[in-house]
């Protein structure tokens, strides 16, 4: 029985879907229901196209150690994905006191919201995001999805160290 690791395709494919599937839930929020991101959704945003992007890359790219170069950026990109989402959902519950800027915070070298203001603009306040389906709400879906891409990193990277792993 074969297990999908790192180093097979459909990890990466599972990986990108999701990535396109969450802008797409963004920027339909935002542009057909008017809900416009704050400064932490607009990190978020970044983190999530960083991280299609080496999905993309390793995609494409067959060369396996690529794909352990590619594993590895993935680890840092989730977990600063993991940091925003979660500040967020504290901000959101009232566990965490924050505000948020009205700049964006990119690096002069790469000032996302000059060269694409469609997608990293600021227009929301931090701890304001819209309920979602169930009454859940923007930031609880994303600590679900970010906790889902941790989980899948862990059971791929123990098929990989653990090939002969049995599962019943």
């Amino acid at each position: 029985m074969s297990y999908i690791t790192f180093n097979h395709r459909p990890f990466w494919a599972i990986l990108l879907i999701t990535c396109v599937a969450m802008m797409a839930v963004a920027l339909f929020y935002q542009y057909s229901l008017g809900h416009e991101p704050c400064v932490l959704c607009v990190h978020i945003r970044a983190w999530v196209i960083a991280l299609g992007l080496i999905s993309a890359a390793a995609l494409i790219i067959p060369s396996a150690g690529f794909r352990v170069v590619s594993f590895l950026a993935s680890i840092g990109v989730i977990g600063m994905f993991g940091e925003n989402v979660t500040d967020l959902w504290l901000i959101e519950t009232g566990r965490k006191m924050g505000s948020c800027s009205w700049s964006a915070g990119f690096p002069d070298y790469l000032p996302l919201n000059e060269w694409a203001p469609f997608l990293f603009e600021i227009g929301g306040i931090c701890g304001q995001s819209p309920e979602m389906l169930l009454g859940i709400t923007m930031a609880e879906s994303l600590l679900g999805v970010s906790l889902f891409m941790v989980a899948m990193f862990l059971v791929s990277l123990s098929f990989t160290i653990y090939p002969g792993i049995k599962v019943r």
